[in-house]
């Protein structure tokens, strides 16, 4: 059994004096951005002090199409196959093999995004943590794919799972959407959580995020006032989780909209820092900022 914190303790013990350097440079940087580009953070604790109005907004423009989220290498151990259907879409963490508890995060692009949120969380606890993504494959499985191999990959994926059993997998159970239909369960969702309940795999559910009918970074780029960009929460969510009528006792549900449209309108930029990327994805340094609040919705126990 595993206790959940999110305190994340740093310790160095630099071996020569160019280690010494770059540690302190390395601890300013992030000083510096935790007051300048504190992200969800400002919402979590009101007595932060407002960032710098000349601070620059983060990510920057150039670095934009690097906000994805990257695990550091290929699926190795008992995660290694020679699944030529997953090819290319499993990989883990540094530490993932010597971890005593592993999270195993598979779907699409929504959930490999929200590992931002997750990472700081595992690195504090020492968890493995797992990817089984690929973009528009999620674990809705009667939701069409964006390709034709996703019924073959979502088949491969879930029995990689269901042959390790992780600790938990995480993914986003409902699906919200830009223009008039109403946010839903992902078709198909019970039947994969039939998959990890049969395999006593507990599931972290995620509530998707909203999506827009434009592209959210540009305009809060391109606008003097973020607030021009902002959009009611209920353009894009229903007005309770869908996923509460999922009643199992292995699924334990993750809401981070208050964090995403705090007073129910979803803005492009919290904190100094750009909420999305595109017209649907976090970007990953707003996703990491959001780390406290997903730990504080994990179960107690991992493990």
């Amino acid at each position: 059994m595993v206790v959940l914190t999110v305190a994340v303790a740093v310790v160095a013990v630099p071996v020569g004096a160019w280690q010494a350097s770059a540690w302190v440079q390395e601890r300013a940087i992030e000083a510096r951005a935790l007051q300048s580009n504190p992200g969800a953070a400002v919402l979590r604790d009101p007595s932060l002090s407002k960032p710098p109005a000349d601070a620059p907004l983060l990510p920057l423009p150039t670095l934009i199409d690097d906000e994805w989220v990257h695990l550091d290498r290929e699926c190795s151990g008992e995660w290694a196959n020679d699944v030529e259907m997953l090819r290319g879409t499993c990989s883990e963490t540094t530490g993932t093999p010597r971890a005593r508890h592993t999270i195993a995060v598979i779907g699409d692009s929504h959930a490999q995004q929200i590992t931002s949120a997750l990472l700081p969380v595992a690195e504090a606890n020492g968890w493995g943590v797992v990817f089984l993504i690929k973009g528009g494959c999620s674990m809705g499985l009667d939701e069409p794919g964006m390709d034709e191999r996703c019924d073959g990959w979502r088949e491969a994926a879930i029995e990689l799972v269901e042959q390790v059993r992780p600790d938990a997998a995480l993914t986003v159970v409902t699906r919200s959407d830009a223009g008039e239909d109403d946010e839903r369960l992902r078709p198909g969702i019970e039947r994969f959580l039939d998959r990890m309940d049969g395999a006593g795999v507990p599931v972290l559910g995620v509530r998707d995020n909203p999506r827009f009918a434009f592209n959210m970074y540009d305009c809060v780029v391109g606008s003097d006032d973020p607030l021009d960009c902002a959009v009611p929460r209920s353009a894009s969510l229903a007005d309770r989780n869908p996923a509460d009528d999922l009643d199992r006792p292995g699924l334990h549900l993750v809401d981070l909209t208050p964090w995403i449209c705090p007073d129910d309108v979803c803005v492009g930029e919290i904190g100094n820092v750009a909420v999305y990327r595109d017209d649907n994805h976090l970007s990953r340094l707003y996703a990491r900022t959001l780390s406290p609040s997903l730990a504080e919705q994990l179960p107690a126990t991992i493990g």
